[in-house]
C-alpha cells in the first residue's frame, strides 16, 4: 500500500486596523515671522509607519506663499486636498506622509517660500502604523466657519462630503478653532500645545462612508478651520492549508 499526499496552499490577505502610536506639535502666537519651523518626535517614528500633519497659520497678506514638508532624511509629505481658507490671510492644510523611513527623533521640517512669510503657527502631527505603505490617501475634504461667511455661534466646524473606496481605513480630521475639541466618533490624539489652537482627531471605520462629513465642535471661536484625509490601511498576507490525502492499494 502507497500513501499519496497533496497539500495545496492558499494565500490570501487580510486587513489591519490603522492605529495610532505618539504626537507631537508646535505653537507659535507671537506673529512670527517664520520661515522654517520644525515638530520634533522626541520619541522618534518608526520605519514604515506614517505620519499626518495639520497646520494654521496666516500668510502675512501673501497669497502666493506656498509651504513645503518633509521629514528627517528630506522626505517629501503629501498634501491631502487643498488648503482649508477662512479668509485671505489665514490658512489651513493636512499633510500625510506614508512609509516612513522614521528615524528617533524625527523632525518635520515645514518650510515657506521666499515669497512671504507665515505667522501665527499651530502645528499637530500623529504617527500611525498598519497604514498602506503606498496610495494612502483616499478621500480628501475641507470645511470652515468664520464671523464673515460662517454660521453662528461659531463654535463648530464641518467638512465637505466624502466616500471612501474601502471598508476599512481610518479617517483622520485636523481642526483648529476654540478647545476643547469633540467630534462624534472621533478620539482626540494631540494638540499644537498649551494653547490648543490646533488639533487632531482620528476615527477607525469598518465600513464604506458613503456621503459622509464630520463635525468637530468647540468653544465659541471667530475662526474655525478643518481638515480631513482617509487612509487606506495595509494588508498581511495569510496562509491557508489544506491537507488531502489519496491512497492507492498494490
Amino acid at each position: 500500500m502507497t500513501r499519496t499526499y497533496a497539500i495545496f496552499l492558499f494565500l490570501t490577505s487580510s486587513c489591519l486596523a490603522q492605529t495610532f502610536v505618539s504626537s507631537a506639535g508646535y505653537e507659535d502666537l507671537s506673529g512670527g515671522p517664520h520661515t522654517t519651523v520644525n515638530v520634533v518626535f522626541g520619541g522618534g517614528v518608526a520605519a514604515g509607519n506614517a505620519l499626518a500633519c495639520y497646520i494654521n497659520y496666516g500668510n502675512s497678506g501673501n497669497s502666493s506663499l506656498t509651504l513645503a514638508v518633509t521629514g528627517t532624511g528630506g522626505e517629501a509629505f503629501t498634501q491631502a486636498g487643498t488648503n482649508a481658507e477662512v479668509n485671505a490671510t489665514a490658512w489651513s492644510g493636512l499633510y500625510i506622509r506614508s512609509n516612513s523611513a522614521g528615524g528617533t527623533p524625527y523632525t518635520a521640517k515645514f518650510t515657506f517660500s521666499s515669497a512671504g512669510y507665515a505667522s501665527y503657527i499651530s502645528i499637530v502631527c500623529g504617527q500611525y502604523s498598519s497604514v498602506s505603505p503606498s496610495s494612502a490617501i483616499d478621500q480628501t475634504a475641507q470645511g470652515v466657519n468664520n464671523g464673515a461667511t460662517g454660521t453662528y455661534p461659531y463654535n463648530f466646524c464641518t467638512t465637505g462630503a466624502f466616500t471612501t473606496a474601502s471598508a476599512n481605513e481610518i479617517v483622520i480630521l485636523g481642526v483648529s478653532g476654540g478647545p476643547p475639541y469633540a467630534a462624534t466618533g472621533f478620539t482626540l490624539r494631540g494638540t499644537s500645545g498649551s494653547n490648543s489652537v490646533a488639533a487632531l482627531l482620528d476615527k477607525n471605520v469598518t465600513s464604506i462612508q458613503n456621503g459622509a462629513t464630520a463635525t468637530v465642535t468647540g468653544a465659541q471661536f471667530i475662526n474655525w478651520n478643518c481638515n480631513l484625509a482617509t487612509l487606506e490601511t495595509s494588508a498581511t498576507p495569510a496562509v491557508s492549508v489544506l491537507l488531502r490525502s489519496r491512497t492507492t492499494i498494490y
